[in-house]
């Protein structure tokens, strides 16, 4: 950041080369905590973005000094000081509702265009229980009137496969290591099986996909259930926690949103009033 000499002022510096006063952004994550904090103490604006409903650390510090406050989560609110708080959303939200899925067709992936589709991901690594528990899914999920499409994160499809070994998988299953460019995929999505980590649900909110939210437990604070929860509350998601988590509990709620069009519309409705579409603006 270039600052004008201390000889000039502020007004003409910018008259002069264009300068504009610097802002500092932080995001969370102990490696911002210093460089904020120095500059709230040098007097230059900040501001920090809070993702989770979970209000972290570094950012529980920072929220004492900065000047402003970005959250994406209303829980967030009552645990940062009120009177710098503006609810934003998660840029990410923007950048994917900005997609389309137009040019997109489901039979590149070796299933029909026209039959509602459930994909189930639990993050670029794949989430072993909800692996599992898929797999032990598919023989039922074989018999649905919907599809399937089932990442399993690239470094733990190998072990998937050998799960699968000797498992019949239906036309209208297709399991992958991983789905390229998901944001142009998810307007075709009729739901999504997913863990609850922040940018997942500005996605899903930005387009209103209902969705079944397995929260991860290995987070802090467990914030991926509170995250979870602000979409439960809305009646946009359900969630079943991993403890919860078999072939049946994972059935239950995928045929009790995929076989009723009606509950579909109703849940991407409601997860739409939660998204934040113009969050980065």
């Amino acid at each position: 950041m270039r600052r004008p000499p201390s000889s000039t002022p502020a007004s003409s510096a910018a008259a002069a080369d264009g300068y504009k006063r610097p802002v500092v952004l932080g995001t969370g994550g102990y490696v911002s905590g210093a460089g904020l904090y120095a500059a709230a103490k040098q007097h230059i604006p900040t501001v920090i973005h809070e993702q989770n409903s979970v209000v972290g650390v570094t950012n529980k510090f920072l929220s004492r000094y900065v000047d402003q406050i970005a959250i994406a989560f209303e829980a967030a609110r009552n645990q940062l000081p009120e009177e710098k708080v503006t609810m934003t959303g998660n840029p990410r939200a923007q950048q994917v509702a900005a997609q389309t899925a137009s040019t997109f067709s489901w039979e590149e992936y070796g299933l029909e265009d026209d039959v509602p589709t459930l994909m189930v991901f639990g993050g670029s690594q794949g989430a072993p229980k909800i692996n599992t528990t898929v797999v032990d899914a598919i023989p039922e999920f074989n018999k649905r009137p919907y599809q399937v499409i089932f990442a399993t994160g690239q470094k733990r499809y190998d072990n998937v496969k050998k799960q699968l070994q000797g498992v019949k998988i239906g036309k209208n299953v297709k399991v992958v290591p991983y789905i390229k460019d998901m944001p142009a995929k998810m307007p075709k999505v009729a739901a999504l099986v997913s863990r609850a980590g922040a940018t997942t649900i500005a996605e899903v909110t930005a387009l209103g996909v209902p969705t079944i939210l397995i929260p991860s437990p290995y987070v802090t604070a467990n914030h991926q259930v509170k995250n979870a929860q602000s979409l439960v509350r809305k009646n946009a998601a359900v969630m079943i926690t991993e403890d919860k988590l078999d072939s049946r509990s994972l059935l239950l709620q995928a045929d009790k949103i995929m076989e009723n069009k009606d509950l579909r519309a109703k849940m991407a409705g409601a997860s739409r009033k939660i998204g934040h579409p113009q969050a980065a603006d």
